[in-house]
């Protein structure tokens, strides 16, 4: 929808749940969640309004699905106010991110950016729907989300997760500073392990809050005008003093009664700004750390043979990737790390 309203009321429901079939041999195989888009993107003289009330659903039985979502502008983590809003921002609350079973997100902002609200606690980690146990006793075509459970799944099975924000001001080109993608002091973004987040803007973006993504990966960049030339100040990259990015690698182990301790050594992940325009800056007080982790095992899944006398190994992981472009500047004076988990078999990265 380019202009006008969108209103997805409360009574109605956009579902795109995965199905499952009964294999010839009698085994059960389950789908993934499927896509739920809706957006409106406004035009030179007016804006869009994009409002959210009905109830929207991707669970899977392998991964839960994606939703899409274009509007003029965004706020993460804060309920909406009581009465009219000024501007035609949508509100997405923090149990938003986890009603749903979406394993990815994508929210395009066309006007006023985006804002994750001080409050902010956004969970990457959606559950997804267990088979049911009557399902070679159902008719075929039936409705499956009135016979499922929910399942939250262990650590080590976790799929990884999807957040992207882009904000960009092709409606009012001169509002691009109103078009920045904010995470305020006290918001967090919590992902699985391996999850990725991406922040892209042909404005500016000020990250003070906290990510934890485990072994995952933080992208931010701007982009250049698409009708514009020249430095502009109101573009950059901005980690502020009060940001904690946390993609150090992590260890995740179960014991098997036969085997002993099991598991997985994840590398660190990856932090990458590319600011096509503007400067990057790592201020005092910033905290980057994509460091690989250590674990005791008896065996690595899909890897180590465990030791002849059965006694668990200490095994490290390398460390991640840190990557800063800035086309008109660049300025460290934050932490940044990338070591190994250990000196054992780990690398530093």
């Amino acid at each position: 929808m380019v202009a006008g309203t969108l209103a997805l009321h409360r009574s109605a429901g956009l579902f795109a749940n995965a199905g499952a079939w009964l294999q010839r041999g009698g085994s059960v195989e389950g789908g993934s969640g499927g896509r739920v888009a809706a957006g409106v993107t406004g035009s030179a003289t007016a804006l869009g309004d994009l409002r959210l009330g009905a109830r929207m659903e991707a669970f899977g039985f392998e991964r839960g699905g994606t939703l899409a979502l274009t509007a003029p502008g965004f706020v993460f983590g804060a309920e909406a106010p009581v009465g009219s809003d000024p501007q035609p921002v949508v509100w997405f609350e923090n149990a938003d991110f986890q009603a749903g079973g979406f394993a990815a997100f994508e929210f395009s902002a066309t006007d006023s950016g985006a804002r994750f609200a001080e409050d902010a606690k956004v969970v990457l980690d959606a559950q997804r729907w267990q088979l049911p146990t009557d399902l070679p006793n159902l008719a075929s075509g039936t409705e499956l989300r009135r016979h499922r459970q929910g399942q939250s799944v262990a650590a080590h099975l976790q799929s990884p997760q999807t957040l992207e924000v882009t904000s960009t001001a092709v409606r009012r080109p001169s509002n691009r500073e109103a078009a920045s993608i904010d995470m305020n002091p006290g918001a967090r973004i919590l992902g699985a392990a391996r999850s990725e987040v991406s922040l892209l803007t042909d404005a500016s973006i000020w990250l003070d809050g906290e990510v934890v993504l485990p072994g995952g990966r933080l992208a931010l960049g701007t982009l250049a005008p698409e009708h514009e030339l020249g430095f502009d100040p109101r573009q950059g990259v901005w980690v502020g003093s009060s940001a904690r990015v946390d993609l150090g690698g992590t260890v995740h182990s179960y014991i098997d009664p036969q085997r002993g301790t099991l598991g997985t050594v994840s590398d660190g992940g990856v932090f990458e700004v590319d600011a096509v325009r503007g400067l990057v800056a790592v201020l005092a007080g910033a905290e980057v750390v994509a460091d690989g982790a250590q674990g005791k095992l008896n065996a690595l899944l899909g890897g180590m043979a465990p030791p002849a006398d059965g006694s668990p190994v200490l095994v490290a992981s390398d460390g991640g990737t840190i990557r800063l472009v800035g086309a008109e500047g660049l300025f460290v004076a934050g932490l940044l790390s990338a070591e190994a988990g250990g000196r054992t078999t780990g690398l530093g990265g």
